[in-house]
Parts: C-alpha cells; structure tokens; sequence
C-alpha cells in the first residue's frame, strides 16, 4: 500500500508525493464530441431515438452548458453565503444549511415529475440559491 502524504513546496504550494502530473480537463465541448461513437452505438443496438429527443439533441445541448455556467455559479454564491453564516456563529450556519437543504429538496422533488429535465430546468432555472 502506497501513502499519498501531503508535501509542503517552495512558494507554499502542496502536493503528493511521487510523480504526480497535474492535468487539464477538456472544456465542455469535448463531452459532445466524444459522445457520438457512444450515441451511434446505441442507435445501431436499439435503433433511432424517438423523433422527439432528436429533435431536442441541439437544444439539450445548449441546455447543458447553460446548466454547467448557472450552477457553478450558484455554488460559488452559497458557498460565500455559508460561510458568511459560519462566521455569525453555529445557530446561523445551521440555519443557513438547513435553508440550502431545503431549497435543494424541493428542486430535486420538481425535476422527478415526468417530462424533459433540461427543459424544465431552462423554464425555471437551474440549481438553487440562498436567497440575501
């Protein structure tokens, strides 16, 4: 069993022992592009999609990158929130989570209704928000 202890680098930076390579991730084009051998095997092995997600396909996938934007957003926007919370104290940042939760609970509970989840999130938007 190899240990994966945490170094300290010159300038402050940390990093794992051994030869460990940072990589970059492809942006979100690159699913796409990298989905159609995948989309193709399908069709070949239980035919055409029906008219109806064909017709949406360009359509989900501009929903998709939308929803990749929103909810970074949103994350980085409670994330600030919750913290401001902890710093007023445990009763707030227990408050303030159990709000996200709360939020996030009845979204979740929206999208598992029947239909098209991309196109219900673009009608009414994209993650959740701690409101202030």
């Amino acid at each position: 069993m190899t240990s994966r202890r945490l170094t300290a680098r010159p300038g402050g930076q940390h990093g794992h022992h051994g030869n460990h390579r940072h990589r970059r991730f492809p942006g979100p084009g690159a699913h796409w592009r990298s989905a159609a051998p995948t989309d193709d095997e399908l069709t070949r092995l239980s035919g055409p999609p029906p008219l109806l997600d064909r017709l949406l396909k360009p359509l989900n996938r501009l929903g998709t990158q939308r929803f990749l934007r929103e909810a970074r957003a949103k994350v980085r926007a409670n994330a600030i929130a919750l913290n401001r919370a902890r710093g007023q104290g445990p009763g707030v940042y227990a408050a303030r989570l159990a709000e996200l939760e709360k939020l996030s609970a009845a979204k979740v509970t929206a999208l598992q209704a029947p239909g098209q989840v991309l196109l219900k999130l673009a009608a009414t938007g994209f993650g959740v928000r701690l409101p202030g």
